[in-house]
């Protein structure tokens, strides 16, 4: 995909940008290296990449990155091919859990993960291989995994039990304000009396919302290429190569201006002021994560922030894209610059061939960003709309969730109101001032409703 960068001097100018993902080779989309937290259980691992593999009836396949991130490459599985995933879905579950009801936690995690493998969007899976790791004392493996398992839960018990766990992860890792934070954002979802106890011993009773996951890293004046300057502070000596695309300069004018698939017609920003886009992919167990990189300069000082991520399994049946990504600047708050609104959607779709069902899902979500006043920050984060569809494989779908809101923006006082959008006038609103939401920024959207 052409990539695309912004600057503007001033004046308005919109950003419409249509994302695809990398079908390169897995040297050239980021190679192959799997990370230490991935290493545990050779044995049960090969085991489970030989059988998802065998799943595809086509030639053999490329590398685990290259294929998670071929474009629309999503391939049902046949009967044949279902019926031997569910078998060893169940067979390696079951063998799972009573390795680790043995306490046999090595085998319990290898045989999880090679569940995982063959059903890489189950969350239920994913929390009881996240959850191993944490009886392991492996607490980087237990997040990962975690967050994975959270992303991937569709139903208000499954997160606040997930939100939960990442808390015991983050307390034992002696994180008082992530731990918090996570009790409280589960006990949002679904009060419970342990994990309120739980919460009271932690803080002594005392709310701690620190917004941790909302900060910016300040890296100093900007290189010409950020994605690889980027990845280099984060591991010092990793290869460029794991970007899957780096941002180009495209100047906003008065006329609309198209840089491959992104158009440049009506973003308002101040003459110091540039923002990017990079991705980047993270490689793990059957697959990798996109990254998407958020980049401000401001006045020749470079800030960047996660914006999201999607999942690319490793299974030709599960993937999951950016559709799209959209910029453009708004006066939502009075006095000063008007502030950079961020709308994307996330699309995915997999079979779970341990409960035999396909699902589709999207979630479109939106951003409000302040660009003054030294460094970027986040002034809310809201899931505007989702859906979800979920089939048992032969039979027809159902809808498994929609929501969504209706937002009227207050400039006048700098605030937004939110409401349950539904046909019933009577629905509750919501009121906040910008930046004192309960949520203020896409990393935090995962576990909110």
């Amino acid at each position: 995909m052409p990539p695309w960068r912004v600057r503007a001097s001033t004046v308005r100018a919109a950003v419409v940008v249509s994302l695809t993902t990398c079908a390169a080779s897995g040297a050239g989309c980021g190679g192959s290296t799997v990370p230490e937290r991935e290493q545990a259980a050779p044995a049960d691992r090969a085991a489970a990449v030989s059988e998802s593999q065998a799943l595809d009836s086509s030639a053999p396949a490329p590398s685990p990155v290259a294929e998670a991130l071929a474009p629309n490459s999503f391939e049902p599985l046949s009967d044949d091919q279902l019926a031997r995933a569910h078998a060893a879905v169940e067979t390696h579950l079951n063998a799972g859990r009573a390795a680790i009801e043995a306490i046999d936690l090595a085998t319990g995690i290898g045989q999880l993960q090679a569940a995982a493998a063959i059903s890489p969007t189950d969350a239920t899976i994913l929390r009881a291989l996240g959850w191993a790791h944490f009886d392991a004392h492996q607490l980087a493996e237990a997040e990962h995994v975690l967050d994975r398992a959270l992303h991937h839960a569709r139903d208000p018990d499954t997160r606040a039990a997930v939100l939960y766990e990442l808390g015991r992860v983050a307390e034992a890792r002696a994180d008082v304000p992530v731990a918090s934070e996570r009790y409280t954002d589960s006990l949002a979802i679904r009060p419970d009396e342990s994990v309120a106890a739980r919460l009271v011993a932690l803080t002594g009773g005392t709310e701690v919302i620190s917004h941790t996951a909302c900060g910016w890293t300040r890296h100093g004046p900007a290189p010409a290429q950020l994605c690889p300057a980027y990845l280099r502070t984060r591991e010092p000596g990793r290869a460029a190569s794991a970007c899957a695309y780096e941002t180009t300069r495209a100047v906003a004018g008065p006329r609309a201006r198209e840089s491959g698939a992104a158009t440049v017609d009506d973003l308002e920003l101040d003459g110091g002021v540039e923002i990017s886009v990079f991705s980047y992919l993270e490689p793990g167990l059957g697959g990798a994560r996109e990254i998407f990189v958020l980049n401000a300069v401001l006045d020749g000082v470079w800030y960047s922030g996660e914006l999201t991520w999607v999942d690319h399994p490793g299974a030709s049946y599960a993937d999951e894209a950016l559709a799209k990504l959209q910029l453009r600047t708004e006066q939502l708050a009075p006095g000063g610059l008007p502030e950079l609104v961020i709308e994307w959607s996330v699309q995915g779709r997999a079979i779970d061939p341990g409960a035999e069902v396909e699902l589709s899902w999207s979630v479109d979500r939106l951003g409000v960003l302040m660009l003054q006043s030294g460094s970027p920050r986040w002034l809310i984060g809201l899931n505007r709309a989702s859906t979800a569809s979920i089939a048992t494989i032969g039979g027809e779908a159902a809808d498994l969730s929609s929501t969504g809101l209706e937002i009227e923006w207050l400039p006048k006082t700098g605030e937004v109101e939110l409401r349950a959008a539904t046909n019933q006038s009577s629905a509750p609103a919501r009121r906040y001032a910008l930046g004192a939401a309960p949520q203020l920024c896409p990393a935090e959207l995962d576990g909110s409703s």
